[in-house]
């Protein structure tokens, strides 16, 4: 089964199971199904991108149904448990909340993930922060002395952190605090459960939702993506470039091209493309970042598409991308697989090069893994998450994409639609050497801006590992300047 993201919630009372319906996202009630045979739930779910699974209340029936979901989801990489606590604290009534770490009766602590795989409403506030206990039996007034170091308590979430973490599956939480564990709370339980139900509506409908449809038009059918294209010089690359957007079998709604000064005259080039591409000039050369940067603002599509000036697509790369997004609607950012392409021949990358899915930001740090020429992203994320920096002359991607794998999962196509030229010479990779001085750049941007403890020991783990190659690779070379700012970088960080 094709399924990745799956919400549990321990009573079906709690969600809005007529949106989910109306949205085809099916939702199985664990103790109707855990029985049934793999093909009739497969016939049941079929291809569906989101599953909802009602897993009763309770750990040891919520453990069983974590097991269950492993079993029949195999492919699964998100588990969001979702739904309604009880809060120790008077203060988190009537909020949402992901606890940093969830805890059991019999001991175990286990830090939570505090992001989620899927966009949360920006009018709704969601408090992150204190812990979570699951206890098998709620209590109601006073409460046992052992509670005080916990501000939350549920029934499930431990039991399920138990199975998920271990196994490499993102485990996430978030929860609605409707009573406060005194002898009210099963009324104030009853009397939040509407506003649980519609917040709910919202936060799925802002989350697990494509909301921009294709067009309809009647040569082909027309996505609402905007393709970038920055090109400098390459005159001789950009008309298979350019053909191998028009030939695709969903087409973009806009094709932006941004000439950044050549030297070259581009017009011959660029001629039987004019009608259907939105040329900009720049008067000055200013690489390649501004180019990007000018065509994301220019853009009129809800999503973006780039493509380097010297690669190329398969006519299926777009419609292929653009079906993904529709089956995993919670992806904000998304990549197809590549065919490298050096002096005509086609080469293998290294096993290091794979491209990974999910939360990708650890992977990150050491290399890019995501290529420009790849990337489907959502508009609305350079709004939040800034442009590319102009003031990098390389590893600009790299910059970019930590600061949006920081706080977004990355979803991948698994084709091979994007063909990647190298090895000539006006590659950035070519034109500069160690790198690695633009991508510590980079780090020390994130470590300035990282508040997160666990985060900024990663980074700055990567900084020392990074700086370390330089230096001793300037060491070699001579080069006094490079070693005194390195050693001062080592010392300082």
């Amino acid at each position: 089964m094709t399924t990745k993201l799956v919400i549990t919630a321990a009573l079906k009372a709690e969600l809005p199971t007529d949106w989910l319906r109306a949205n085809q996202i099916p939702v199985l009630v664990y103790n109707k199904w855990a029985n049934v045979a793999p093909k009739a739930l497969q016939e049941e779910v079929g291809d569906a991108g989101i599953v909802v699974v009602i897993t009763g209340v309770g750990p040891l029936r919520s453990q069983a149904c974590a097991h269950w979901i492993k079993s029949v989801f195999p492919a699964v990489l998100y588990l969001v448990n979702i739904g309604s606590a009880g809060g120790l604290d008077k203060g988190f009534l009537g909020q949402w909340v992901t606890p940093k770490a969830v805890a059991s009766e019999n001991g175990t602590c286990i830090q939570i993930d505090v992001r989620l795989p899927f966009a949360w409403p920006v009018h709704l506030k969601r408090h992150i922060g204190g812990k979570l206990l699951s206890v098998a039996q709620p209590v109601f007034g006073a409460l046992p002395e052992d509670w005080k170091p916990y501000q939350f308590v549920d029934m499930e979430a431990a039991a399920q952190a138990e199975v998920f973490k271990p196994l490499g599956i993102a485990f996430h939480l978030v929860k609605y605090i409707t009573d406060d564990s005194s002898q009210t709370a099963k009324q104030q339980f009853k009397t939040a459960l509407k506003t649980v139900r519609s917040e709910l509506e919202q936060i799925f409908n802002t989350g697990l939702v494509l909301t921009e449809t294709s067009v309809i038009q009647p040569e082909k059918k027309t996505v609402p993506i905007t393709v970038v294209i920055p090109v400098y010089n390459r005159a001789h690359y950009i008309e298979a470039c350019l053909q191998s957007v028009l030939n695709q079998t969903q087409a973009p709604q806009e094709i932006i091209v941004v000439d950044d000064a050549s030297e070259e005259h581009l017009e011959s080039a660029l001629k039987p493309f004019r009608e259907r591409i939105t040329l900009i000039k720049n008067e000055i050369n200013q690489g390649v970042s501004s180019s990007r940067n000018l065509g994301i603002q220019q853009a009129k599509s809800p999503w973006l598409a780039f493509l380097d000036s010297d690669d190329h697509w398969h006519p299926e790369k777009l419609a292929n991308q653009w079906a993904f997004h529709q089956s995993y609607p919670f992806y904000q950012i998304s990549q197809n697989g590549e065919m490298w392409i050096r002096h005509g021949i086609r080469v293998n990358p290294k096993h290091y090069h794979t491209k990974p899915e999910g939360w990708i930001w650890s992977l990150s740090l050491q290399r890019c893994l995501i290529s420009p020429s790849a990337v489907m992203i959502k508009k609305s994320l350079f709004a939040q998450m800034g442009l590319f920096d102009e003031s990098l002359r390389a590893c600009e991607d790299y910059d970019l994409w930590l600061r949006i794998t920081r706080e977004y999962v990355v979803g991948l196509v698994d084709d091979l639609t994007v063909v990647k030229q190298g090895g000539h010479e006006d590659q950035l990779s070519m034109r500069y050497s160690a790198m690695d001085r633009f991508r510590v750049h980079a780090l020390l941007k994130a470590l300035e801006k990282e508040d997160d403890s666990e985060y900024r020991t990663e980074l700055i783990a990567m900084i020392r590992k990074k700086a370390t190659i330089l230096l001793n690779g300037y060491r070699k070379r001579q080069n006094h300047q490079e070693i005194e700012k390195y050693e001062r970088l080592l010392v300082n960080i």
